[in-house]
């Protein structure tokens, strides 16, 4: 099966690994290059106590069941798309910098979308 995560934080990393684990060709897609760039060296990018999860991701990877990329078009070929991003919270906030980080955000993913969608059904 071919999964695509949008989002590689601490939502969708776990779920991608999880979802690499049981066999599953996983491909993340996020619009931090950090992140990209950690996930194809085999190392978790999130920061804190997740245990477990480096080892997971550094098996999943070296395993060549999961990959990460900036570009959406890589999740074209999915399956199944699991988008994952900034919860409810973020939605209230009152901070004009996490308003226009979550607008940036719901930006890019919204742009993730059309993206697959547009490939899935050329």
């Amino acid at each position: 099966m071919k999964v695509a995560v949008i989002g590689l934080g601490y939502v969708g990393v776990p779920l991608a690994a999880a979802a690499a684990a049981t066999g599953a060709d996983v491909m993340g897609i996020d619009i931090d290059s950090g992140k990209v760039e950690s996930i194809n060296a085999g190392r978790s990018p999130l920061l804190g106590r997740e245990p477990g999860l480096n080892e997971l991701v550094k098996a999943t990877v070296s395993k060549q069941k999961f990959h990460a990329s900036l570009d959406p078009a890589d999740g074209a070929n999915a399956e199944v798309v699991a988008i994952c991003g900034p919860g409810s919270s973020a939605r209230t906030s009152r901070s004009p910098c996490e308003r226009r980080s979550r607008s940036t955000t719901d930006s890019s993913r919204q742009r993730s979308i059309r993206r697959i969608g547009r490939r899935r059904r050329s």
